[in-house]
């Protein structure tokens, strides 16, 4: 019996003295590969990997804002986990500066005053979905957000009487179209709102990338407005259908808490999405960055996604309409925005500050060239039909006159460009309840 067990023992050993030294010939070749595909231009996020050596020797980064927030672990993170829409507002946070959500998960407009679903008769509310842009990114504090803004110009202009106006920011960073409608859905409503604006457009714009990495899942009808976490478990379902795929996706978890097989996952995401000859493509540093602009993907590619039929647009549309029907069916205003940027359409006078966006060269052609023009399109076609209870309203041009300082950057605002968006939606809104007074 010793000697059996003995036996197993060194077995365990011997296949475990292979395991190791098949990882380190794994990890050193794939260090290797990664470190020639390096020099290519364009290839800098392999340059830093070699650059910052193996994770196992020093303290990992902090999984910071600029990836997804279903990836973020810092305490700082103000979304939490949604079954619904992927990740939603984290309550009794501070979503940055001094903007705070309030115990609902709906951003404060200054301090935070209890909601209770149950609306008090002497009070009407609105309540705006929409990204970053509608939770008040770069505007300072929730005052000087759109929601902010504009509830106290519908009280001073007695939007709704003798009735007080409550507006709710139900704004959420990086939400597309469809993660707004389906908090419309299974929560706005239960707040009983007597108006809704939809106040997006540009992040919608990105599902050209999430159509591209998953093109060998859905093809062309992919559903271009999932959430990346949805990808996510998408692209881990589809992996494990197999034993190869399982064991992939085991070691890409792995990684994600013990990163013995880091370079050989790098290599891996490299390969499936640029092939081996890098993002260069083996051509010049110039002619790499123009055919490799917007993280990777082809600038034709993107164009090409602006204008199939089921794109981003298309996508985005069908959900605004969804919202719009839900809407007038609770006997619920909705007001449709489509909200301006900074690339289209372009003011005729930048603030300096704008200007100098525009000379950093950082923004993605294809973005003027197919997305917005072809929204622009579509909202002129749904604006034939407002009829007061539901209106498609194109605010692009909303700033095309101005000569103040209103974008941070390509989609947000300064709290003069929240302003401006502000009386741009009260006055629609004045408009649309002229109408039902009829």
């Amino acid at each position: 019996m010793v000697g059996r067990s003995m036996g197993l023992l060194k077995g365990l050993a011997s296949w475990s003295l292979v395991a190791a030294i098949t990882l380190v010939l794994l990890e050193t070749t794939s260090a290797a590969a990664v470190w020639w595909l390096a020099r290519e231009p364009g290839n800098e996020h392999l340059a830093r990997a070699i650059e910052r050596f193996h994770p196992l020797f020093h303290e990992p980064e902090p999984v910071l804002t600029h990836l997804a927030p279903h990836r973020r672990s810092d305490d700082a993170n103000p979304f939490r986990y949604d079954s619904r829409t992927g990740y939603s507002n984290k309550p009794n946070s501070v979503y940055e500066n001094a903007i705070l959500i309030g115990p609902e998960g709906f951003i404060c407009n200054g301090k935070c005053d209890p909601l209770p679903m149950d609306k008090p008769a002497n009070e009407a509310r609105i309540m705006i979905f929409g990204g970053s842009s509608v939770a008040g990114q770069g505007a300072g504090d929730g005052a000087h957000t759109i929601a902010g803004y504009l509830e106290r110009m519908a009280n001073q202009a007695r939007l709704y009487g003798e009735r007080r106006v409550r507006v709710v920011n139900a704004g959420v960073g990086g939400f597309y179209s469809a993660q707004e409608l389906a908090r419309f859905l299974f929560e706005g409503l239960l707040y009983q709102p007597d108006a809704v604006i939809f106040f997006h457009g540009s992040n919608d714009y990105r599902a050209w990338e999430h159509s591209y990495l998953s093109r060998d899942l859905y093809g062309p009808l992919i559903r271009a407005n999932y959430h990346s976490y949805d990808y996510q478990l998408i692209q881990a379902m589809e992996r494990m259908r197999s034993l190869t795929g399982t064991l992939s996706h085991f070691v890409a978890l792995a990684d994600d808490y013990f990163p013995l097989f880091h370079y050989t996952v790098t290599l891996a995401k490299h390969v499936r999405l640029f092939g081996l000859k890098g993002r260069g493509g083996g051509t010049t540093e110039a002619a790499g960055t123009a055919r490799w602009e917007n993280g990777g993907i082809p600038a034709e590619a993107i164009r090409s996604f602006s204008v199939w039929t089921a794109n981003s647009v298309s996508t985005f549309v069908s959900n605004d309409i969804s919202a719009a029907g839900a809407a007038r069916a609770q006997g619920v205003t909705a007001l449709m925005a489509l909200q301006p940027v900074l690339l289209y359409r372009r003011k005729v006078e930048l603030a300096p500050a704008e200007q100098e966006l525009f000379a950093s060269g950082r923004f993605a052609t294809p973005y003027i060239d197919g997305y917005y023009p072809l929204a622009r399109e579509r909202w002129a076609e749904l604006a034939s039909a407002n009829d007061g209870q539901v209106e498609f309203a194109d605010l692009s041009g909303l700033f095309e006159t101005v000569p103040d300082h209103i974008f941070t950057d390509n989609v947000h605002y300064t709290p003069r460009g929240n302003e401006i968006i502000a009386a741009g939606l009260l006055e629609r809104l004045q408009a649309m309840r002229a109408k039902q007074a009829r």
